[in-house]
């Protein structure tokens, strides 16, 4: 039995940009299409792919290559023979560690490929994915579980596989079933870190609007979220073959269809709350400013009186006459009075949003 880890890591940060142009795949076209092989080409108008090109694994002792994705995601893939089921847990941690220690180099040189800057975040394996290859008649010597409850396809000249949730099998020993089997879960794993990537933003969004903190534009969210699933779509037009067979069962059992239904309206809702949170502070800001210039009218007011008064009597030296000290009092009282009411009002208001600020974190 051959075991093809499928360990996929960030290169990139995902990103509306990564979603404005589409790549057609390195490999050049066939002259001639075979019938009988599953077809690498895309179809239709949607022929383009996600996978942009394939580079070796320079540098390692293992059998394998690195798939690089448009999506900020690449994935290396190893191929190892295993004897038994217990083997393929033990030799994975070793692969596993191989591939961490050199991740930077792996990130730098899927980059520099696709012409994007180099993820800021620590790099790392993001998961493992196991494809067991057997011969069509070969079976497991013990029971797996998680091939168990995954999902059985069917592909060409017979071939059946099964996909799951970390692990998958595959019977053949033909290249065209394994290649269509390894880049239709790859194709999916971008779709569900680019989801996933996604709903990220929407929750640092959110925590970033009740902290208070300015949101330069919160319906980029909204614009991301259709750029990204016309992206999906337009890609799940184009799949052929067993690649669109594999894809749709990953999608199923991964719940990346899920994702396609409620994506559109959670980025619509979030970006709505967002706003209305934005203007709800606004709103109190303007509260604030507005009774603040309630206590300063007073003042106005008082000066307007006294200046009235001060222009139709006489003036003279020393303390005026009774009436005038009380007017210029009763003035003076008003100004202070208003601009002592505004400045409470105001404060009193900043302290009234910050114990509801707390109360609604408490619960």
């Amino acid at each position: 039995m051959i075991v093809h880890y499928l360990m996929p890591f960030r290169y990139a940060e995902f990103g509306p940009e990564l979603l404005l142009g589409f790549h057609q795949p390195l490999a050049p076209r066939p002259a001639t299409i075979d019938p009988t092989r599953e077809r690498r080409e895309h179809s239709g108008a949607s022929a383009f792919s996600t996978i942009i090109g394939a580079l070796p694994l320079a540098g390692f002792e293992l059998s394998g290559y690195v798939l690089v994705g448009q999506l900020g995601v690449a994935a290396a893939v190893i191929s190892t023979e295993v004897d038994s089921v217990a083997e393929i847990g033990a030799l994975e941690l070793g692969f596993l560690d191989q591939i961490e220690s050199k991740i930077a180099q792996l990130v730098a040189t899927c980059s520099d490929l696709v012409g994007r800057s180099a993820s800021a975040g620590r790099p790392g394996v993001l998961w493992v994915h196991r494809i067991a290859q057997l011969s069509p008649d070969e079976s497991f010597d013990k029971p797996m579980v998680p091939i168990d409850y995954g999902v059985t396809i069917s592909l060409s000249r017979g071939c059946r596989a099964v996909i799951g949730s970390g692990y998958s099998a595959i019977w053949s020993h033909d290249a065209d079933h394994l290649e269509a089997c390894v880049q239709g879960l790859f194709v999916a794993t971008q779709a569900w870190v680019g989801y996933d990537s996604l709903s990220e933003t929407m929750v640092d969004l959110l925590e970033s609007a009740e902290r208070g903190e300015s949101i330069d534009d919160s319906a980029q969210l909204a614009l991301t979220a259709r750029r990204l699933r016309g992206f999906v779509q337009r890609l799940e037009g184009g799949l052929v073959d067993g690649r669109s067979v594999v894809y749709n069962a990953a999608a199923g059992v991964w719940g990346i269809i899920g994702e396609h239904e409620s994506l559109i309206d959670r980025s619509d809702a979030y970006s709505e709350f967002i706003q209305l949170r934005t203007g709800a502070r606004q709103a109190s800001v303007d509260k604030r400013r507005n009774l603040l210039l309630f206590g300063l009218a007073f003042t106005s007011l008082s000066q307007t009186i006294l200046a009235v008064y001060d222009n139709s009597t006489l003036t003279q030296a020393g303390l005026g006459s009774p009436t005038r000290v009380g007017v210029s009092v009763a003035a003076g009282l008003i100004a202070l009075v208003g601009t002592v009411v505004g400045i409470v009002w105001a404060t009193s208001g900043v302290r009234k949003d910050r114990r509801w600020d707390v109360l609604r974190r408490g619960y």
